[in-house]
This record gives C-alpha cells, structure tokens and sequence, in this order.
C-alpha cells in the first residue's frame, strides 16, 4: 500500500495510513514465516502509529471543546471522557 502525502491531509489520516501500512507489512511478514521478532516489531510500529492518531484527535477535540465551551461543566464531562479513553 503506497502511503501518499496530498497537502493539507490531517495528521491523524496520515498516521491511521501509515499504520494500515505497517499491519500489511505485518501480514506478508507472518504468510512468508519471517522471524517472529520482526513482526512483533512491525506490530509494535503499528500501535505506536495509531496511539499517535489517537493522541492528535483527542488534543483537537479538546481544542474544539474548549472553544465552543459556554460552561465548564462539558468541558470537565468531555475530559472525564477522554481519560476514560485514553486509561483503557
């Protein structure tokens, strides 16, 4: 999977690809039983890929949150939420 960069493309999009990417690696290395470390690697790549995406999206919906926030009580509820999220 060719992974391409277009201009303006938000960072989680890039980091979601780029962890497709990495988990299609991940499938050719174990249907060719590459070495076992290998693939635990790629696999370790692929999650920190997607906690990267994850990270991004939460600090944008905050951002969104607290901009359209009239009370203080969303913003806690919807942080409350995201810790919840992120402590899984």
């Amino acid at each position: 999977m060719k992974i391409q960069k277009k201009v303006g493309t938000p960072p989680a999009v890039l980091a979601v690809r780029k962890s497709m990417g990495t988990l299609d690696k991940v499938s050719e290395l174990i249907a060719h039983g590459k070495n076992y470390g290998a693939v635990i690697q790629q696999i370790d790549a692929a999650i920190g890929l997607a906690q990267s995406a994850k990270k991004v999206l939460m600090n944008q919906h905050l951002e969104q949150v607290v901009k359209q926030s009239k009370n203080n009580k969303r913003l806690v509820t919807e942080l409350q939420k995201l810790y919840t999220y992120t402590t899984k």
